[in-house]
């Protein structure tokens, strides 16, 4: 196969780290720490491959947004079964209190 047949297969979906290629996702595997600093201020959906004895958490990126309700309206449109979602940043904005 030809790089140029392998580019024109090629599409990247932003806001996503998601690329197609020919019909096949493919991801690019990231630390959830590295993310969340990347993405800060955004709610995450990400697909944990795997785990260290320290905590870390490796895994897919599948898609981001800074607001919640539009990141789970798109986890629902593409069908996505399993995701863990985080928010990467302070919950809670400065100056206020949450009473659990």
């Amino acid at each position: 196969m030809e790089l140029a047949d392998i580019a024109e297969r090629v599409v990247y979906m932003p806001y996503t780290h998601l690329w197609v290629i020919g019909g096949e996702e493919k991801m690019e595997k990231m630390n959830l720490e590295h993310a969340k600093q990347e993405y800060a201020g955004q709610w995450l959906a990400f697909l944990v491959t795997e785990g260290t004895p320290t905590g870390e958490l490796f895994g897919e990126l599948i898609a981001r947004n800074p607001d919640r309700r539009e990141l789970h309206r798109e986890l629902r449109k593409r069908k996505v079964k399993r995701a863990y979602v985080t928010f990467a940043g302070p919950v809670i904005k400065p100056g206020y209190a949450a009473i659990l």
